[in-house]
């Protein structure tokens, strides 16, 4: 919030964003950066996050469905492509 933008946790899986962060420790972060970047959206004016962006912070911390690892590396690997795109 402090450098204008939030982060729309509506878009982001918990279990994929969670294998990301492991992934990025141990090899490569671009997995991160491919999860959060169109996640990102500009705060105006310095105003509060509107009450979806809350909400998907709460969905976030509770979590989603489980993944397998092979789902995980599936959708990291195409996150990632996109991103390249």
């Amino acid at each position: 919030m402090h450098a204008g933008w939030l982060i729309d946790w509506t878009m982001i899986d918990p279990y994929l964003f969670g294998y990301a962060r492991t992934v990025a420790i141990v090899s490569d972060e671009r997995g991160i950066d491919a999860l959060l970047f169109p996640a990102l959206k500009p705060l105006v004016g310095g105003a509060a996050p509107p009450e979806p962006l809350r909400q998907g912070v709460d969905r976030f911390v509770a979590g989603g469905s489980a993944w397998t690892r092979d789902e995980l590396d599936r959708a990291l690997v195409a996150a990632i492509e996109h991103r390249d795109a």
